[in-house]
């Protein structure tokens, strides 16, 4: 089994090979459980899913801050119940 060890990531206005590595792992609901710093505002793949900003809370438990805002557990709990 491997360990992903990513803890934050940028992928705005482009890094092609990130955002589909991010999407390929968000999609297979494997999600990436170190990642808590994500920036993906401005990413076509942002486009690519669906309620990004709810999807992206929901699957990635150990999110803390993303985009330009942090991720607050009331928040966590609605993207959860979505």
């Amino acid at each position: 089994m491997a360990t992903h060890a990513l803890a934050a990531a940028g992928c705005a206005h482009g890094w092609h090979a990130v955002s589909q590595y991010l999407l390929h792992r968000v999609r297979n609901l494997q999600g990436l459980p170190l990642l808590s710093v994500l920036y993906i505002r401005g990413n076509p793949a942002v486009s690519a899913i669906r309620g990004y900003r709810k999807t992206l809370i929901a699957r990635l438990a150990g999110l803390n801050y993303l985009d330009d805002r942090p991720v607050f557990e009331t928040e966590r709990l609605c993207a959860e119940a979505w």
